[in-house]
């Protein structure tokens, strides 16, 4: 019980493992991975979680109410609810099929949702920086108040997407909306400029917006995107062109 500390293997491949409880402990490595029996994680005083649960296929909820780094519960497919209150960096919870609803309060960095298929509302009041939710393909809609920048990929595959709000961001990366083949609506309300960045030389012509249908989408831009505004990228004088593609309309907010 005065355990502060598990390091990396101690109880991989546990597989009659059901539940643990450290009440001391502090920081865990990749220490529980394959426990496919594990059901129950008691470990109130965690701070910090390597890549530690991966496939605990029987784990069904998990609360580290004093963690504040989280990883590692790739593939944890019964996995249904997160209770992260203090969680600032969140990552590695890739293929976790159970998980329908995301509310991390805290979180400043999230990554590494992929191909969670039934994930339907996500909740990131605080984050500035998210990656990683590829073919979450049950998300119909995001609103993220405070995300300044994006990582490559970030919603492709994403195809009951509806609607994004992403009033702050500023940067985006090749085919982060790749493949949102629903989307009629998405808001870049930010007055400073936008911009574009490659992940790889051979995504130079992969742009955010690959395969979608902007010309049945709605976009909502800072009024200084107009053509001639004082923000980059403007507005082409058609009034429907932006970023070398075609929208159904584009409205304005000041």
């Amino acid at each position: 019980p005065q355990v502060e500390i598990i390091d990396d293997f101690a109880f991989d491949y546990c597989s009659s493992l059901t539940s643990i409880s450290f009440p001391k402990l502090k920081t865990v490595g990749d220490a529980f991975n394959n426990c496919t029996s594990l059901e129950s994680v008691s470990m109130p005083q965690v701070v910090t979680t390597g890549r530690g649960f991966d496939n605990c296929t029987s784990l069904s909820s998990i609360s580290l109410p004093n963690a504040t780094f989280v990883g590692g519960f790739y593939k944890c497919t019964g996995l249904i609810s997160l209770d992260l209150p203090k969680a600032t960096e969140i990552s590695g919870f890739n293929e976790c099929t159970g998980l329908t609803s995301v509310s991390l309060p805290n979180a400043v960095d999230v990554t590494g949702f992929e191909d969670c298929t039934n994930l339907r509302e996500l909740s990131l009041p605080k984050a500035t920086h998210v990656s990683g939710f590829s073919n979450c393909t049950s998300l119909t809609s995001i609103n993220l108040p405070e995300v300044t920048k994006f990582a490559a990929r970030t919603f492709e595959g994403c195809t009951s997407l509806v609607s994004a709000n992403l009033p702050k961001l500023t940067e985006l990366m090749d085919r982060d909306f790749s493949g949102c083949a629903n989307l009629s609506s998405i808001s870049l309300t930010s007055a400073d400029s936008l911009q574009f960045y490659i992940s790889l030389i051979g995504e130079m012509s992969a742009k955010p917006f690959d395969l979608v249908p902007t010309e049945s989408c709605t976009l909502t831009l800072n009024a200084n995107k107009k053509n001639g505004g004082s923000a980059t990228p403007n507005v082409e004088a058609d009034g429907l062109t932006w970023w070398g593609v075609k929208w159904k309309e584009i409205k304005y907010v000041e």
